[in-house]
């Protein structure tokens, strides 16, 4: 495993194979942007298409970056996708080759463990999905 996919299975609560990014390029306590090329999944058959609801999982797994690095103190280890607001998918299919970057936004979150998040996936300068998460960490 390399030290990039370490530091992912760190911070979200998953384990391979169903870590779904492959880069965090940079993350602070209010942004994620990281990437994927869906190709180097298991779950993932290369000529088959890759439907867009696959999008949630890996914005999910991006805001959750953010909450397992900076409010881990607050002891959320896992936590559940509660709400999805305007889940706008540009585009039936995800791109099974070539990178797909992700970037989250955090929104406002709560001493109760809600988080909402902005978050879209773009491949080259084509928006492949946008929206609003709602993640309860506890």
């Amino acid at each position: 495993m390399t030290n990039e996919a370490t530091e992912i299975r760190d911070l979200i609560p998953h384990e391979s194979p169903m870590i779904l990014l492959d880069r965090i390029h940079d993350i602070s306590a209010g942004s994620v942007r990281c990437s994927t090329c869906l190709l180097n999944h298991p779950y993932i058959k290369s000529g088959e298409t890759i439907d867009s609801a696959w999008s949630l999982e890996i914005a999910s797994q991006a805001c959750a970056a953010i909450i397992g690095k900076y409010y881990a103190e607050r002891g959320y280890r896992e936590g559940r996708l509660i709400k999805v607001s305007q889940w706008d998918l540009r585009q039936a299919t995800l791109p099974e080759d070539g990178e797909i970057f992700i970037s989250a936004d955090l929104v406002a979150d709560s001493e109760v463990g809600a988080f909402i998040f902005n978050a879209q996936l773009s491949s080259g300068k084509m928006l492949l999905v946008e929206g609003q998460l709602t993640i309860l960490a506890k």
